[in-house]
Parts: C-alpha cells; sequence; structure tokens
C-alpha cells in the first residue's frame, strides 16, 4: 500500500528590498503545515521555520512574516484539492467511452476534466465510483484517424470558493466569469483549473495570479442555463 506522506509547496516572495525568497512548505498526511526552508535566490542563504514559529539560522527581514503566514494559509487550502486519477482515452469514432478508474476513488464527489486533441467538447456522464462516460458532442475521430482525449479526475476534500466551485450562467448574462483567488496569489505557471461542465459544451479558463476566467462557447437559450463545476489544482 502506498501513502501520501507529505505534500511540498514552493512559493516565491519579493521584498521592498528587491530579495526574492524561495519558500518551501509541506502540508503532511495529518494536515500540519510547516515551512520547512526559506531560500534568498540572490545569496543563496538558507533559513529555517518550524511548525511553532521562526527559528532562522539567516537573517530574515521582518517583512517577509507576512508572507510566511499568507504562504501556510495558501499551502493549507491547496492541499484540500488532489488530482486522484489522469490518463488517455483515444476515440475511434465512438459515440461514447466509459472510463474505468476503479481503485482511485473513495468519494462520488469528483470533477473530471476532459480536453479532446481537436478541440471537441467532451462531457463526464454516468458517474460512479469505479468510473464514468465520456460523451463527445459530436463524432470523434475514426478508426485511420485517432483522437486522443486527456482526462483528469480532481476530488476537492473541501468543496468551497475559490478552490472549488460551480458557476451558474443565465440567459443574458456575460460569457465569462471571474473566480477571484485572493488572498491567494499563484504564478500562473504553478497552477490548472479543470473544468467539468454539465453537458458538452465548449469551456476554457483563462489565469492570472490573482483570478482567473471561467468562459462557454455555446449560447444559452431563454429561460434555460449552463453549469460549469470548477477544480484549482497546483501543475
Amino acid at each position: 500500500m502506498i501513502e501520501l506522506v507529505d505534500r511540498v509547496y514552493r512559493f516565491r516572495s519579493r521584498t521592498g528590498a528587491g530579495t526574492t525568497y524561495s519558500i518551501e512548505v509541506v502540508v503532511d498526511m495529518y494536515g500540519v503545515v510547516t515551512v520547512r526552508s526559506v531560500r534568498s535566490e540572490q545569496s543563496n542563504a538558507v533559513g529555517y521555520v518550524d511548525a511553532y514559529g521562526c527559528d532562522c539560522p539567516t537573517d530574515l527581514p521582518s517583512e517577509l512574516a507576512e508572507d510566511l503566514r499568507e504562504v501556510v494559509d495558501a499551502a493549507r487550502v491547496l492541499s484540500q484539492t488532489y488530482v486522484a486519477w489522469s490518463g488517455r482515452v483515444v476515440f475511434r469514432g465512438e459515440a461514447s467511452q466509459r472510463v474505468d478508474i476503479t481503485g482511485a476513488l473513495t468519494t462520488p464527489l469528483y470533477l473530471v476534466g476532459a480536453t479532446a486533441a481537436n478541440g471537441v467538447a467532451v462531457a463526464a456522464t454516468d458517474r460512479t465510483l469505479t468510473g464514468f462516460v465520456l460523451r463527445p458532442v459530436s463524432k470523434l475521430g475514426t478508426l485511420t484517424v485517432p483522437v486522443t482525449v486527456d482526462v483528469m479526475v480532481v476530488v476537492p476534500l473541501v468543496p468551497s470558493a475559490p478552490l472549488a466551485g460551480e458557476l451558474v450562467f443565465r440567459y443574458g448574462d456575460p460569457t465569462t466569469q471571474r473566480v477571484t483567488l485572493t488572498p491567494l496569489a499563484l504564478p500562473v505557471g504553478a497552477y490548472r483549473v479543470v473544468v467539468d461542465p454539465v453537458g458538452a459544451f465548449p469551456v476554457r479558463a483563462t489565469r492570472d495570479t490573482n483570478y482567473f476566467d471561467v468562459t462557454i462557447g455555446a449560447a444559452v437559450r431563454r429561460f434555460s442555463e449552463r453549469r460549469v463545476r470548477y477544480g484549482v489544482v497546483l501543475r
């Protein structure tokens, strides 16, 4: 049996004096957050912060203390969402395909992000603990020209905004909605947004440091709505 011992998160902080620090945070299997090291990228000097406070061999600026508190909070929240399964499904003209993920999940509350290589929208339906069915909005691939679909299954342990939630697009609403990450601030390359539309229609997420935008590529008819579930995970 493989047990999750800890998760390591790395952040970057820049002080007013122009020094940039790399901060490494660990969340163990019991949810205890520890700042393992603080390193100056200019001098390479390393400091250490234990679980009960700062005991640093190096001289860290006082303004870094607030960033350390925010980093600990961010790591605690980020550890509540994880990738349970990922894989690739090949379509050769099938109308749907069953994906078996037996053993990967212990909860039916999960998100499925499915991205077809040719851009065709794909929805996940008929979800159970052992798997789900992928249904493209139109025919996907042929025997001679197959199309791959990258699939990611995400489990929000604490399904609450801003790292997990559901957006509702109603008739007359803008086709883009913004989710603010504040007080979290994550480099664009450090996280990914998994979008899980209820139904097969195009949807995309555009990331920034303090927010991300979710845009649907389908019209909403009068007296109806479209829903998109989302989850944020570290890359």
